[in-house]
């Protein structure tokens, strides 16, 4: 399973990326508008290898 780590709501604090990225998110993005565009390339990169 691919993980996208989001860290666009209230809750999010400044180490909040990085304890997603600790956890195991390929990637983190901070604006939901994002993540078609993130989804597609991780799908696109999938494909590839």
């Amino acid at each position: 399973m691919r993980v996208v780590g989001f860290t666009g709501a209230s809750h999010s604090t400044p180490t909040h990326a990085d304890q997603l990225t600790e956890a195991g998110a390929e990637t983190v993005i901070h604006r939901m508008e994002d993540l078609p565009a993130v989804a597609t390339a991780l799908l696109e990169w999938s494909d590839s290898v």
